[in-house]
């Protein structure tokens, strides 16, 4: 793909390559046709439809695709073919968190559940990108679970510094103090999230 406009706007033989790679091309050609597709941007728009007919026809297609994009192109037509197949509920964290940013608010129950259940793994990352996520556009919902967990994590942050004794071997000694500055910058991620949703949504 390399024909473009001044204007940065694809040039229509690169449009209809694409088109072509998305109808009769192999797998490989298709999740590449699907790749430079996304890097468009906004010039993307006239190829969505094209794009969710594959996925619409049960041909391999990465849902995390659909949703770089949705979030290139906000595209409501993907949002509507996610939801169609069920898919939409079933992305991971990391693909709800992006969508979520993007105005798909109803995602939110779903995870507050997650971090709900899993706030308390410190190996977890994506409970810190949804706390990122529900800085930018979390519910007075998502607040009142931040608080509850930025009251947690202080509550256990001085058992297991006092756990982390110099009598335990080494090795243990510093597996517990990385768990708990984990934890520590964890709840700052969460303090930070908090002020963030408390200027947009005002307590009673």
């Amino acid at each position: 793909m390399s024909v473009q406009d001044e204007d940065e706007q694809p040039h229509p033989l690169d449009v209809s390559r694409l088109k072509f790679q998305l109808q009769y091309g192999d797998r490989a050609a298709r999740s590449d046709a699907i790749r430079n597709i996304i890097a468009l941007g906004d010039a993307a728009v006239p190829l969505v439809g094209d794009v969710v007919a594959l996925y619409r026809s049960g041909q391999p297609c990465a849902t995390s695709s659909l949703v770089e994009l949705y979030v290139a192109t906000s595209a409501p037509e993907i949002l509507v073919a996610l939801r169609d197949s069920g898919d939409l509920f079933k992305l991971g964290p990391a693909d709800q968190c992006e969508l979520l940013k993007w105005g798909v608010s109803d995602l939110e129950p779903q995870l507050l559940e997650y971090l709900h259940n899993h706030w308390n793994e410190d190996d977890n990352s994506d409970r810190r990108l949804i706390v990122d996520a529900l800085a930018v556009v979390g519910s007075e919902s998502a607040l009142e679970m931040l608080k509850v967990i930025s009251v947690d994590i202080t509550d256990k942050l001085p058992e297991e510094n006092l756990n982390a004794s110099a009598q335990a071997p080494i090795e243990e000694v510093i597996l517990k103090r990385l768990k708990a500055r984990s934890r520590q910058d964890f709840r700052e991620t969460v303090r930070s999230a908090i002020r963030q949703i408390a200027k947009r949504v005002p307590e009673e």
